[in-house]
């Protein structure tokens, strides 16, 4: 929900050091009891969120979507019978999970490792190490993250019930896409993580910006499993798992009306893999998110967007470049106007593979008064009319070493303006005539023996 109340708007203010600072909590409680609304716990959620309007709607869709699930689960009870309904989900359930074990079957069995790492959680400078140990043995799979960080101060802990799905989804993913989609694949993979530790914290654990751990789980668990398969998998998304909440008071109206926009766009392209490029511009399995378009944006809040777009030289190089990482920059159009940002791969950038090089980091940017500075990755501040914000998304890791990438590839980047011409020769060994969109080929050959030479 856009709201949920709390010290800051959006309730994802990764600055938060306990979950009573987050926003409302309530307990399981009825919206309705047999179609009657529960008027009282409606106008508690009204009144503890800074814009009602959106909340109590975005509230009403989802209550109607579990009408409309009701009335289709009540067709499927019509037409089957309760009993027969009961059986073929079991079977379905059943079916799944058999078609998941017989391909978990022909994967090689051993044991793998790998760890990513979270910058830092915005109060400890100190890297957050996410540890994971892949054992695979006949038709199951285990996934243990002993040797991951304490869970930290900041609010991006991910609770232990994200970790297990972000460790379905990914298998999930590693497995294909013909198995159904349904709970009976989670039967042959098991979780375990120890207590207060970053992918399984204790109570009272702050874990409104959780989405940072939970993507970076992500990245941690596609690496183990490409140890496993290294033909199969890709090197890391490009990514900083941007979460930013802007928000402000339109004072011109009595009582002040109040607006929240929160911008979230946790990865946004692919790292390269054995046969293919990085896509560009694209999100990834584990997410399902899309991108908020500028006009949409500019349309109903005080903001005004000066760039977006791709961003040269961010790729992770390799045989098959990772994705290119991406631009966009903020102008704030009113006084007042609260920025909550919650970023990562500052100092950690997306891994690349197999002699692929990790991609740019991320970079942040403030401009006020015609001074720029440089921001930290989890920061949050009180920005006036003028005020500029540029962030720089990194892009996404590559896959095998750079001089083993086609002249082709690597002049159709130049040509395309998402790799320079001294990127090219610097990184590639590739020698581009840019005007005439040339590669030539002899002085690339030799730039390249050198280079190979004195690696």
């Amino acid at each position: 929900h856009t709201d949920v109340g709390g010290r800051v708007a959006g309730g994802n203010a990764c600055d938060s050091t306990e979950i009573y600072q987050e926003g409302l909590r309530i307990p399981p409680l009825k919206l309705y009891d047999q179609g009657v609304p529960n008027e009282s716990l409606f106008r508690i959620i009204e009144k503890a969120v800074r814009v009602p309007e959106k909340v109590m709607g975005d509230l009403s869709s989802q209550v109607s979507a579990l009408y409309y699930g009701e009335r289709e689960l009540s067709q499927l009870v019509k037409t089957y019978g309760v009993e027969n309904l009961v059986k073929h989900q079991a079977d379905l359930l059943d079916y799944t999970e058999e078609l998941t074990r017989r391909t978990i079957r022909a994967l090689p069995d051993g044991e793998w490792d790998f760890v990513d790492y979270v910058d830092d959680d915005g109060i400890d400078p100190g890297p957050i190490a996410i540890a994971v140990h892949l054992k695979k043995k006949d038709d199951e799979i285990h996934l243990d993250f002993t040797g991951t960080s304490p869970q930290c101060k900041g609010a991006i802990n991910p609770v232990f019930a994200t970790t297990k799905s972000m460790c379905y989804a990914v298998v999930r993913t590693v497995l294909g896409g013909t198995i159904p989609n349904t709970g009976g694949y989670f039967r042959p993979i098991t979780v375990t993580a120890p207590e207060g530790t970053f992918v399984n914290p204790i109570s009272p654990a702050p874990v409104a910006a959780r989405a940072l751990g939970c993507y970076r789980e992500s990245h941690a668990l596609f690496g183990v499993f490409a140890q496993m398969l290294p033909d199969r998998l890709f090197a890391a998304f490009g990514s900083c798992e941007l979460g930013i909440a802007m928000a402000g008071y339109d004072k011109t109206e009595q009582p002040w009306k109040g607006w929240v926009q929160l911008d979230f766009q946790n990865e946004t392209c692919w790292g390269g893999s054995s046969d293919r490029d990085g896509v560009d511009a694209q999100g990834t399995p584990t997410g399902n998110q899309t991108i908020i378009p500028v006009e949409t944006m500019e349309a109903e809040v005080p903001i005004f967007f000066e760039e977006y777009g791709f961003l040269p030289d961010s790729e992770g190089a390799g045989k098959f470049r990772g994705g290119i990482g991406m631009v966009r920059t903020y102008r704030y159009l009113t006084d007042e106007t609260m920025v909550q940002m919650r970023t990562d791969r500052m100092k950690h950038a997306p891994y690349g593979l197999f002699g692929g090089q990790s991609s740019s980091t991320t970079k942040i940017t403030l401009t006020q008064d015609g001074q720029s500075k440089a921001m930290p990755s989890k920061f949050m501040i009180t920005l006036n009319k003028g005020d500029v914000l540029e962030l720089n998304w990194p892009g996404g890791g590559g896959y095998g070493p750079p001089l083993e990438r086609e002249a082709g590839r690597v002049l159709a980047d130049v040509v395309a303006e998402l790799v320079t011409v001294e990127r090219a020769k610097e990184v590639y060994g590739v020698i581009v005539d840019a005007q005439l969109r040339k590669v030539d080929e002899k002085a690339t050959l030799e730039l390249r023996e050198k280079m190979k030479k004195a690696s």
